[in-house]
């Protein structure tokens, strides 16, 4: 008689599964990029794309064979201050990390990837609000807090929303976003527990990438190593704890534990981590790889 397999398991299985298929889909991608000598804003705008249709294609799949109850669309609106205070308090409050390790690494000899995005146009700035902002913070909070979250319902909250959100940082593929991506998908995992609704963390998620998009394209005059701002940011990431712990249902972290978090990682989540892992390495040796 076989195992039945658990549903971190499956989840495991479906979190390498789609980092393969993005990984396979963007050196194709790329390659064919390439040799079509596209301009830059072509390059970069078909280039978001690549993981944006990875995620989408495993939550559709996922909805459709496994379950239809993932993406809960109905939230309570109150649940947008939080989603603002958590977008506003990282990228203030915690913004400077990214240039910090960014400087670690090069001071180490590493190299940190500063893909320079064209924001020149009204129509590039809407072009990649909606490539870079609105389409990631979709596709990424419906396959993050939608299908890893709900494959590890089984387990406690803290290990699913730890796990999520480590997943979720090495994603990213930049050594210098892993402490800082780490961090917010932490507050991404409880807010869409709270609100039993990806919708907040679609929002928080938007309006952090829109903010950083829309401060290099205006040229806002804002030094995120600087004391008063780093402590503005800390503020508002406070209101937002202070907002989850004592606002709406109680209580947010379930104790419930039904399935082993090792059956994420074991084989299968080991295998997309490593994946994530060599990505990220590869992107940091001085060489052209």
């Amino acid at each position: 008689m076989g195992e039945t397999i658990s549903n971190a398991k499956r989840g495991g299985f479906i979190y390498a599964a789609t980092l393969l298929l993005f990984l396979a889909v963007f050196l194709i991608g790329r390659e064919i990029l390439s040799v079509l000598r596209v301009s830059d804003t072509a390059f970069y705008a078909v280039n978001s794309l690549y993981s944006v249709a990875a995620f989408l294609f495993a939550a559709i799949f996922y909805a459709r064979a496994i379950s239809k109850k993932t993406y809960t669309l109905k939230f309570n609106p109150f649940y947008v201050i939080p989603s603002f205070l958590l977008a506003a308090g990282m990228l203030c409050g915690a913004g400077f990390l990214n240039s910090l390790i960014a400087q670690t690494v090069k001071s180490a000899g590493g190299v940190v990837s500063e893909p320079q995005i064209p924001l020149e146009t009204p129509f590039q700035y809407v072009l990649f609000t909606v490539c870079l902002c609105l389409l990631p913070a979709v596709s990424e909070e419906l396959f993050f807090r939608g299908v890893l979250t709900d494959s590890l319902s089984g387990i406690s909250a803290v290990a699913s929303v730890f796990t999520v959100s480590l997943c979720f940082s090495l994603y990213h593929g930049n050594v210098a976003q892993i402490v800082y991506q780490f961090v917010y998908g932490i507050g991404l995992g409880f807010l869409a527990l709270k609100a039993k609704s990806i919708i907040p963390s679609v929002i928080a998620h938007f309006l952090n990438n829109f903010a950083v998009l829309s401060i290099e394209y205006f040229k806002i005059p804002i030094n995120l190593n600087e004391l008063p701002v780093i402590a503005v940011g800390l503020t508002l990431l406070a209101g937002f704890v202070l907002f989850m712990i004592f606002f709406g249902e109680k209580p947010i972290l379930s104790k419930k534990q039904i399935e082993r978090i090792k059956d994420f990682y074991v084989p299968f989540g080991i295998v997309g981590i490593a994946v994530c892992v060599i990505i990220i390495v590869l992107s940091a040796l001085p060489l052209n790889v």
